[in-house]
């Protein structure tokens, strides 16, 4: 289900063995400008005082599936409609200019029909276990949230434009059924109150103000 202002849509993505259910969360001062969704991709704009929260995803059936995150201070994104997630990506990998850098994340979970390289090392877990890659500079670390209780399985960098490209670090994660991902951008007040929150399962309107969360839950 998606959530956004009131407007809910449901996202279900198959790939591999595994089914996943997207999540995107925002506060009702965060204001939802538009969307553009021709199945399998989607792109969501928000505007809150300070920038542009832009978010992506893109699902090839069976195979892939990416979903980014960007908060664009100097609102330049906007334009660019026809940019995907591994579209942003790229360009942000090539910016080398600290005064418009733009804080982003990057997530990425294949099959491994897909790539064959990217697979669990213990091949008996693959019924109940699945992998993700992620890149992350400038953005609140990602959460994963496992029977209520919370951990931060990767780190976030420097902003795109910051951090030389060559020096973007691509994380591998590993989660199971019922494994939830939050990944937000910036909170006014306390960070560990509201991954608390999140971690006893967050309704809208308990976000603080300007606040965007994409949420990936592995529900088989």
């Amino acid at each position: 289900m998606i959530i956004t202002s009131g407007i809910e849509q449901e996202r279900i993505f198959k790939i591999g063995a595994h089914r996943y259910r997207l999540d995107i969360l925002s506060s009702k001062s965060a204001v939802r400008e538009n969307s553009m969704e021709s199945a399998p991709d989607g792109r969501f704009l928000f505007s809150v005082p300070s920038a542009d929260i832009l978010i992506f995803f893109k699902f090839v059936e069976s195979l892939s599936l990416q979903i980014a995150l960007a908060f664009d201070t100097q609102k330049i994104l906007r334009s660019r409609t026809n940019l995907t997630a591994g579209d942003l990506m790229e360009t942000l990998s090539k910016r080398q200019d600290a005064e418009n850098s733009i804080r982003a994340f990057f997530m990425e979970i294949q099959s491994e029909e897909e790539n064959p390289d990217f697979k669990l090392d213990d091949p008996g877990k693959s019924a109940s276990h699945a992998l993700f890659q992620v890149v992350s500079g400038g953005i609140p670390p990602l959460l994963l949230v496992r029977e209520g209780q919370y951990t931060l399985p990767a780190r976030s960098g420097l902003p795109a434009g910051i951090i030389s490209p060559g020096l973007m670090q691509l994380q591998e994660v590993e989660w199971q059924k019922d494994d939830i991902v939050y990944v937000h951008t910036e909170i006014s007040g306390s960070v560990r109150e509201f991954h608390d929150l999140l971690a006893r399962k967050i309704e809208s309107d308990d976000l603080p103000e300007h606040t965007v969360v994409v949420k990936l839950t592995m529900i088989e």
